[in-house]
């Protein structure tokens, strides 16, 4: 009697274990139905906005990113050197464009295009089903156009702008340097400029030296201005009389064809003013030629 209650017992436990089961598997099977469920209802919804996303306007995605970016950096007075480091998906201006577009952008993963270009993202992080599992590689390479067109447009805001810049700084510099009646100006003036008026001229010293120098030149058509010639006939006369009609160099007089020289050439700035003038004779006078004139010691002339 004993051993049938006991057996009893047992095939009852062993009915209960199996209909347990039994209940755990049909729950089983059911989660997994609702989880596929929900997995085919997730892949519709990024499909509908997966191809709202690819009927969008190159060129539009283009100009709105850029545009945004820029505004960013006029609102933060910070323009970045480097266009390339700039990831126009990390703006969140870009969030709200899409969804007027009835676009949801973090729910499509555009972002997953930075796998392939080293924008940061882990590829631990990205979740299988994004926009481009279901188009491939063709769309990346779509939107990797996008983001190299907005690069390619932000790098020449950048260099518009260090241009214009850079105009600025030459023109200040010109102004000041004709404040000098510079024709070219050394390195040397573009420090002292630049330090008077409160330019940072950075490692542009040498570009800017040529730049300046070049515009002060145009100005004159390439050549430095013509200077009015002032030496007449009679002032030839007193210098002949104040030399007492002598060659200067080697003491000859009257019997000698004598001419009125530059001391300093006045191809090199020299005056038409009476003390830079001397009296030479026509051999001394050629000899010497455009060189400044080294003047000999009176004594040593009157020895001759």
């Amino acid at each position: 009697m004993k051993e049938d209650r006991a057996i009893k017992e047992l095939n009852r436990e062993m009915l209960e274990y199996y209909r347990y089961q039994n209940i755990q598997n049909k729950l089983n099977q059911q989660s997994l139905v609702e989880q596929n469920t929900l997995e085919e209802k997730r892949k519709k919804e990024l499909l509908t906005m997966s191809k709202k996303v690819k009927k969008l306007n190159d060129n539009k995605i283009v100009s709105t990113l850029y545009s945004i970016i820029i505004k960013k950096w006029e609102a933060e007075e910070e323009m970045s050197a480097n266009p390339e480091s700039v990831d126009p998906f990390n703006v969140l201006e870009v969030q709200e464009w899409f969804l007027n577009k009835g676009v949801d952008i973090k729910a499509i993963r555009l972002g997953d295009i930075s796998y392939s270009y080293g924008l940061g993202v882990s590829s631990k992080d990205k979740e299988p089903h994004s926009y481009f599992d279901i188009y491939g590689l063709k769309e990346r390479m779509r939107w990797s156009k996008i983001l190299l067109n907005v690069r390619k447009k932000l790098k020449e805001y950048v260099d518009t702008k260090e241009r214009e810049a850079f105009a600025d700084t030459v023109n200040k510099l010109v102004k000041r340097a004709r404040d000098d009646d510079l024709f070219s100006v050394s390195t040397a003036h573009i420090k002292q400029y630049a330090s008077e008026l409160g330019i940072d001229i950075l490692r542009q010293t040498n570009l800017l030296t040529n730049a300046v120098s070049t515009k002060l030149q145009k100005e004159f058509g390439g050549q430095e201005p013509k200077r009015q010639r002032t030496l007449t006939h009679s002032i030839k006369i007193e210098v002949f009389k104040r030399d007492n009609y002598t060659c200067q160099e080697c003491g000859a007089g009257r019997e000698a064809k004598l001419h009125v020289h530059h001391i300093i050439p006045f191809s090199r700035g020299g005056s038409d003013e009476m003390s830079n003038l001397i009296t030479l004779c026509e051999s001394c006078n050629e000899a010497i030629g455009n060189r400044v004139y080294a003047m000999k010691p009176k004594n040593s002339r009157a020895e001759k």
